[in-house]
């Protein structure tokens, strides 16, 4: 008697399972597991800026800079579907009629304005990590409390300034998941209240100091050799800061004459002042790391989400 049962229940038990495998088969094939990785996209949008009068000749290394960015992504296994890339045009060649090779056009404020608030704003959801870089000459305005860039108009032959709060204006368009954006230009920091919200990593070049960019390397060409190795954006923004700030003069390369030395030093002067900082809590406050004293992110309550935000 007591064998039967067992017998029983355990055709029971059975037949229990192999309902409910059945049953668990089928919800799995109706509604199959999406993994981050599965269900994430990444975008890059990439703006070169310049200006009409360039006695520094920075304008060449912007459009230098922007390409190192442009192939870092295109190694890290960006396709250019997920690339918008403006490039400067360089005003001292008559040539140069068409955008270089990878480029979607040439950097002007309609351009730039169409690839945040139209390509990005139709690719991007609330799932996908989005990545912003703007390197440009640029200035900080007391009256209006609020920085811009310069960036030239080729077409038109003018020169147009993008400001912060408008910059504001076509991010907050944006849907996405983490949105990154990085600016280098001259006192960058004033973007950073305009710019700072929830989900955001706000990275400037400088404070509120003059220093852009170099012949032979700076902060952002720094930040795109690490981000290179796939690293974090925290750890690509920690790696330049501190290889910035191991630049010397003796490390510059001779220039043609004497003036061309003596720009390149300025220039160079202007990056040992700088002082990159980065906004990722959203309170519209930027912090650098400490001049002369080791130290890492986070910083004062902003890296922590830059540490676990990575390109690929």
């Amino acid at each position: 008697m007591g064998i039967k049962i067992i017998k029983k229940l355990w055709t029971i038990f059975i037949i229990t399972l192999l309902l409910g495998l059945t049953f668990t088969s089928y919800v799995y094939a109706s509604n199959p597991t999406i993994t981050e990785g599965d269900e994430k996209e990444r975008w890059i949008v990439l703006i070169c800026g310049g200006v009409e009068e360039d006695p520094l000749g920075l304008d060449r290394v912007f459009r230098i800079v922007t390409r190192q960015a442009y192939e870092t992504f295109k190694n890290l296994g960006y396709d250019d579907d997920h690339i918008y890339f403006l490039q400067g045009k360089n005003l001292s060649d008559d040539d140069e009629d068409n955008p270089p090779e990878g480029a979607d056009g040439f950097s002007n404020k309609s351009n730039a304005k169409y690839a945040i608030t139209s390509w990005l704003v139709d690719n991007s959801d609330e799932n996908d990590d989005c990545f912003i870089f703007l390197i440009d000459h640029g200035s900080f305005v007391l009256e209006q409390r609020d920085s811009c860039v310069c960036i030239y108009d080729y077409v038109y032959e003018k020169e147009e300034r993008i400001w912060g709060y408008e910059l504001a204006e076509w991010l907050d368009q944006i849907t996405y998941n983490v949105c990154t954006v990085m600016i280098t230009a001259c006192e960058a920091y004033g973007f950073i209240k305009p710019l700072s919200r929830a989900n955001r990593i706000i990275i400037t070049s400088t404070k509120l100091e003059p220093g852009t960019a170099s012949i032979t390397g700076d902060f952002t060409s720094f930040f795109f050799d690490k981000l290179g190795e796939n690293v974090s954006y925290g750890e690509a923004w920690e790696y330049a800061v501190k290889k910035h700030r191991k630049i010397k003069i003796r490390d510059l390369p001779p220039g043609e004459d004497l003036e061309d030395f003596i720009k390149i030093i300025l220039a160079r002067i202007g990056f040992l002042i700088s002082n990159p900082q980065i906004d990722d809590n959203g309170d519209g406050r930027g912090h650098g790391i400490r001049r002369f004293i080791p130290s890492s992110l986070p910083v004062r309550g902003d890296g922590y989400l830059a540490l676990s935000t990575y390109p690929s």
